[in-house]
């Protein structure tokens, strides 16, 4: 077998009195060229193993602890190490890593490895990148308050026990994708300075980036989590966006900050979102998702609009008390409970558009800048828009059905305009204020009507 590579420099000779394996030798030597250390390779033979199932690895790539810090952090070795960095794949590491004293200046990347006793990385200090890509991990995985100024990468592990990177500090970003599975992901009060990605990842419990300031977008898609998401208090520089997830149980974004958008699109899927005292200072877009229980908007601020659309289903949705500075908008949505509006603030415009199936919808006491408009918008139950303040026009018209509506005490600076609408159950407008007038146009059919003025 030929472990020597041909055209491979030696580097700085391993000293006598160190003690390295002939594989520790052989990565040693890629290494100094530049090159990835494939121990898929070492022997010739090509094989590549599964790093989960590690029955059938053989002793020659076992590299240990020792070996991995030498060359990293004393010299001659570590001054030796050219920009490409520390790259190893298909390393068996039999003992544990635990965390060096002193800041590693390198890239580190641990391809396809087998971790079989813990790794303790708290507080670790690197200037590049570190990357996991395809490792697993039979025992804890701890990065707690480590400090990594390039990228950090999970692309396609395994991690067996929790995920422990709470206080972590990302300069770059921070990648979790390609398949990866975990036991549940923890970065509470983390500082991730180019945003964080999982895609094509399943975790079997929680994920939690609550109390994190995310630098750039959180992006999830195509992830399943088996409990629940949280980003609760945490502030996000750019935009989040969900896609093509299921949450098994709630998201949550309560007391959230983001700076851009948030988009919650097809495809996701989950019992509850929960976004109370959210501040989004750009718009939120919900477009076909599933939620299976309630949307909470309680107290939430919008600085921009709100879309809810593209066949989205939900049972509840709770804006008691919201603010939102610019358009409220539903087209082609399913609500099959209570949409609640009471003593919400929207400065723009309300808008129940085409296809929208709502069972009951309370108004009341609500602070509209612009117009309110059903157009060709169902509510099975009752409509309560009693006490509620219009800034433009009260618009029900183009096939829209109700069943009973409560417009007691409305003020309506504009006009109040009813025009093919369809009124199964009561209408009242008791002691309303139109100061447009009032317009009853063709196509309108009513049971029956209660209007009175004192």
């Amino acid at each position: 077998m030929n472990h020597q590579p041909s055209g491979l420099s030696a580097g700085p000779p391993v000293a006598a009195w160190i003690s390295w394996t002939p594989q520790e030798k052989w990565v040693w030597e890629h290494i100094c060229e530049g090159q990835l250390a494939d121990l898929n390779y070492y022997d010739g033979v090509g094989d590549v193993l599964d790093p989960t199932q590690p029955m059938s690895w053989s002793a020659s790539r076992i590299l240990r602890a020792s070996f991995l810090w030498k060359i990293l952090l004393e010299e001659p070795y570590a001054s030796a190490i050219p920009v490409q960095g520390v790259r190893i794949k298909g390393a068996w590491w039999e003992d544990s890593l635990s965390c060096p004293t002193g800041k590693i200046v390198h890239d580190l990347w641990l391809h396809a490895c087998y971790f079989e006793q813990a790794v303790q990385f708290q507080g670790l200090h690197m200037t590049g990148t570190l990357s996991f890509d395809g490792s697993s991990f039979v025992r804890e995985l701890l990065l707690s308050g480590a400090s990594i100024d390039g990228d950090l990468v999970f692309d396609g592990s395994t991690v067996s026990m929790p995920l422990d990177m709470t206080q972590i500090h990302v300069s770059g970003l921070l990648w979790v994708g390609a398949s990866g599975c975990f036991t549940s992901i923890n970065l509470h009060g983390s500082r991730l300075d180019r945003g964080v990605t999982l895609s094509g990842v399943t975790v079997y419990g929680s994920v939690n980036l609550e109390q994190s300031e995310i630098g750039g977008n959180v992006y999830v898609e195509d992830t399943e989590i088996l409990s629940l998401l949280s980003l609760g208090a945490a502030m996000v520089h750019g935009h989040v966006s969900l896609k093509d997830t299921d949450i098994f149980s709630t998201l949550t974004m309560h007391n959230i900050t983001v700076e851009g958008s948030v988009y919650l699109r097809y495809g996701l899927k989950c019992e509850t979102v929960d976004l109370r005292g959210a501040h989004c200072r750009a718009h939120v877009t919900v477009l076909g998702a599933r939620i299976g229980r309630m949307m909470n908007f309680e107290g939430g601020q919008i600085v921009g609009s709100l879309y809810l659309g593209g066949d989205v289903a939900c049972e509840e949705i709770n804006f008691f008390k919201v603010c939102i500075a610019q358009n409220l908008t539903f087209v082609d949505a399913s609500i099959s409970g209570v949409v609640n509006l009471t003593q919400a603030q929207v400065f723009g415009d309300v808008i129940f558009g085409a296809s929208t199936r709502l069972q009951s919808v309370n108004l009341s006491n609500a602070h509209v800048g612009g117009p309110v408009l059903f157009i060709a918008a169902n509510v099975f139950g009752e409509l309560n828009m009693e006490s509620i303040q219009v800034g433009g026009s009260l618009n029900l018209y183009d096939n829209a059905s109700f069943g009973s509506v409560n417009l007691d005490g409305a003020q309506v600076q504009g006009r109040l305009a009813i025009v093919g609408a369809t009124f199964s159950r009561n209408l009242s407008m008791d002691q309303i204020q139109a100061n447009g007038g009032v317009f009853i146009g063709e196509g309108t059919h009513f049971s029956q009507v209660s209007l009175f003025h004192p």
